[in-house]
């Protein structure tokens, strides 16, 4: 193999763990739309799922997130349903500990 290809193919290795590495870092799973309906909006609930279950955004962040992805499916009224659901019951889901670890690795 010439040298070329042989840091090609070291850096696609590195990648890969990498990539191993960060998704082993974050927890992944989701529920869907917990408790309701998906419909046509499971990756507005999963996107919101991983928000929360791994604090990389604010809760708020998250909600407002949620909301505006679900009417970006051109959903009207369910955005506002599903946002006062998650503001009303969501805070006993939402990881803190991981939010202030992620503040602290950011600086912020």
């Amino acid at each position: 193999m010439n040298s070329l290809g042989h840091h090609l193919s070291r850096l696609a290795g590195q990648a890969r763990n990498l990539a191993r590495h960060a998704k082993a870092a974050y927890d992944w799973s989701s529920d869907g739309c917990t408790g309701v309906p998906d419909f046509d909006i499971r990756d507005c609930c999963e996107a919101h799922d991983f928000a929360y279950r791994n604090g990389t955004k604010s809760r708020a962040q998250a909600d407002r997130d949620l909301r505006r992805c679900i009417a970006s499916h051109g959903w009207l009224l369910l955005p506002w349903i599903y946002w006062l659901g998650v503001r009303l019951f969501g805070r006993a889901h939402y990881n803190w500990r991981a939010r202030r670890a992620m503040q602290r690795s950011d600086g912020e």
